[in-house]
Formats: structure tokens, C-alpha cells, sequence
């Protein structure tokens, strides 16, 4: 009597596995990849990539980090983003995982 109940046992189980969805690789691979934060370093990144990445900043703001880079020469913290016209606190803290430096 055990034994079928065992038997039942495992047949249940092998049935609730086999009903489970299946996912590729491929189908995990575009899903991390969607999840994925792109990150932008700030002090190579043409304006059209920084606008392009960085929530709130448009392409004029993005020249202004480029032209502000330019000038000064590159950003060695975030904080020094600030600096440029344009981005302030709410901004950088927006995008504060997407930039690198």
C-alpha cells in the first residue's frame, strides 16, 4: 500500500514539473537584458548618447555636459556634474546608476 502511495506521490509531482513554463536561454538573455541599467560615461559619450541614456536630459543639456567637459577637462565625480547649466540635484539623483565616469 505504501508503495502506490509513493508511486501516486511521484506521478503528482512529475505532472506539476511538466505543467511549469519552460524558458530558453534566449528568452532569459532578453529579459535580464531588458532589466539591465545602461550606463554612460560622461566623459567620452558624444551628447546624442548621454541625451539618448539619461532621464531628463535632452540633447541641449547633453552639449552643455559635453561643452562643460571640454572646457574643464573630464568629471571626477558625479557631484562635479552639477556644475554644468542645466543639471541639478533631481537629475543627477535620477540618474546617478547610469553614469560612469
Amino acid at each position: 500500500m505504501k508503495s502506490i502511495k509513493w508511486i501516486i506521490v511521484l506521478l503528482s509531482t512529475s505532472l506539476m514539473l511538466l505543467s511549469l513554463p519552460s524558458y530558453s536561454n534566449n528568452q532569459l538573455n532578453i529579459a535580464a537584458a531588458a532589466t539591465a541599467v545602461k550606463v554612460v560615461d560622461v566623459n567620452n559619450a558624444d551628447a546624442k548618447t548621454i541625451a539618448a541614456q539619461l532621464k531628463g536630459v535632452g540633447l541641449k543639456k547633453a552639449q552643455a555636459i559635453v561643452d562643460y567637459r571640454d572646457t574643464h577637462g573630464p568629471f571626477k565625480t558625479l557631484d562635479d556634474l552639477l556644475k554644468v547649466k542645466g543639471i541639478g540635484v533631481s537629475t543627477l539623483a535620477k540618474n546617478k546608476d547610469k553614469i560612469s565616469l
